[in-house]
């Protein structure tokens, strides 16, 4: 198999036309953006990039130097037509990055806070995140709501979604999940993303294994609190409507301000 289909190739279309959370971003960045923005978790750029064509100015950092390669590429023509805009991508964690700067807003798009894995990983990232705040800095981040039956069904063992796509080579795969289990004790799920395709004829099997842990609303009002940020808003989807309001179990997207 030629060496470009791989998982980020395909990770890369799954989610290209995701856009209710970029509109979301792209808000949020208009309105505490103004004295920058850093994105943690930037991946391909898929949010990033859409924010910089406001003409804001954004950094990304990523663990994934695959993924920071192609946010790379596709912000050189945004930043060609805008000149005057600023935006350093890099391969980092938080907990790696170094710089002077500091920003009015830091965001977590698209559930990488549920990459940290236990309550002390995510309290030590909170407050990396509040050391390149601005005073007054506002921290927006989404996670799942955790799904309470979908967390004890065993029916999700196996394969599901079974979704299609194309890519603009042409390409048709398939994009799939499956937990393959879980530790209740430490909220963690550990689980597949399963792409499927032909190559000349030849049908491929890509499957990428992660962990995430699920939090639970209390808890990270807690964790904001105990961090010295004062939660402004919880939304329960990216349509801004109010948790509670919105369809269970939506999302918990939270909208915290540095206050101390």
């Amino acid at each position: 198999m030629n060496q470009k289909f791989n998982y980020d190739y395909f990770y890369d279309f799954s989610y290209a036309e995701r856009t209710s959370d970029v509109n979301f971003y792209i808000d949020v960045a208009k309105q505490y953006g103004a004295k920058g923005v850093l994105e943690i978790g930037c991946g391909t750029g898929r949010v990033l990039c859409e924010i910089a064509k406001e003409g804001i100015n954004i950094d990304g950092i990523d663990p994934n130097s695959n993924r920071i390669k192609l946010c790379q590429r596709y912000m050189k023509p945004i930043l060609k037509q805008n000149p005057k805009l600023k935006s350093d991508i890099s391969t980092n964690t938080i907990q790696t990055y170094k710089s002077s700067k500091k920003y009015s807003l830091i965001t977590m798009p698209f559930r990488v806070f549920q990459h940290l894995l236990t309550p002390q990983a995510q309290e030590d990232t909170v407050q990396h995140i509040k050391d390149y705040l601005m005073p007054g800095g506002i921290f927006v981040f989404d996670i799942f709501n955790p799904n309470i039956k979908m967390l004890a069904d065993d029916k999700f063992k196996q394969e599901f979604g079974a979704e299609q796509y194309v890519t603009k080579s042409g390409i048709r795969f398939v994009r799939k999940d499956r937990i393959d289990h879980r530790d209740y004790f430490n909220q963690l799920q550990f689980a597949e993303e399963i792409f499927e395709f032909e190559l000349n004829g030849k049908p491929y099997k890509i499957v990428d294994k992660y962990t995430t842990r699920y939090s639970f609303k209390n808890e990270i009002e807690l964790l904001l609190k105990y961090t010295g940020f004062q939660l402004l808003t919880i939304y329960g989807d990216f349509h801004k409507k109010e948790f509670g309001q919105a369809e269970y179990p939506g999302d918990l997207i939270f909208v915290a301000q540095k206050s101390r």
